[in-house]
């Protein structure tokens, strides 16, 4: 639709423990509420690294005061040093994250 939803919208998220092992949970949630944001940015030098100049051009800024989301069981994201790219189940021991994600995907009822 938008440049402005296209960077926003993202349906998983990763968490890493104290290990350092990496979790990707799926997660839903209906378009971001955008509000615009200002900011004075002195220095930016995220992109250094990747050899990418910014310039001086204006940043693309919004916020959002809340989103809800519905989140399912977290996988364990396979040790990417091994060469191993299949993700290994983690569920939750209670089982409340999978029950609110089944939900979620068959609707109301």
């Amino acid at each position: 639709d938008s440049l402005d939803r296209w960077l926003t919208e993202r349906y998983c998220l990763y968490t890493f423990d104290r290990k350092g092992q990496v979790s990707r949970q799926e997660i839903d949630h209906v378009v971001w509420p955008l509000q615009p944001a200002e900011a004075e940015i002195e220095r930016n030098t995220m992109t250094q690294p990747l050899g990418l100049d910014l310039g001086h051009s204006e940043p693309l800024l919004h916020f959002s005061t809340r989103l809800d989301v519905v989140v399912g069981p977290a996988e364990l994201v396979a040790d990417q040093g091994s060469g191993d790219s299949r993700v290994a189940s983690n569920p939750d021991p209670r089982g409340q994250a999978a029950r609110g994600w089944e939900k979620f995907r068959r609707g109301p009822t």
